[in-house]
């Protein structure tokens, strides 16, 4: 039984340390690059004192637990719900996929998703700061 205690005790370190590293976005970076296929994406993640801003992802760090997770729900207006972790455009339909640490994957569910298809409320949809090109991923840096 203490050989179990000390081989469980290491794993859960194993895995905080993971997290804490940013190795993590080594895996969100697989998932965007098998959720795009051929199509061409880019990604964005919200800012940390205003979730309704994406940042443009520069490198594999900014796709971990630590940089996206800090910013969910923060807004400057009060009452309103901050966006998503991260956000990808695709080059095609769905044109948007945010990331859900539900699902440990790229969704199609986007806020507002129903607005973007309408002239007046086109506004709504996610502003990136990026381009999509054909494996965004590939072209980060590590850290």
């Amino acid at each position: 039984m203490r050989i179990f205690g000390r081989v469980l005790v290491g794993l859960i370190a194993a895995i905080l340390l993971f997290f804490l590293i940013g190795f993590d976005g080594f895996f969100v970076a697989a998932q965007a690059e098998a959720s795009a296929g051929d199509r061409p994406y880019c990604i964005g993640t919200a800012e940390p004192k205003n979730a309704e801003v994406y940042l443009p992802v520069t490198k594999i760090e900014d796709l971990s637990f630590r940089h996206m997770f800090n910013s969910r729900g923060l807004t400057e207006e009060p009452g309103h719900i901050g966006a998503h972790h991260a956000v990808m455009e695709l080059a095609g339909p769905p044109d948007f996929l945010n990331w859900s640490y539900r699902v440990f994957g790229f969704v199609p569910e986007v806020i507002n998703q129903e607005y973007f298809f309408h002239e007046e409320t086109a506004y709504l949809e996610p502003q990136l700061p990026c381009t999509p090109v054909k494996h965004f991923v590939k072209s980060l840096k590590l850290f």
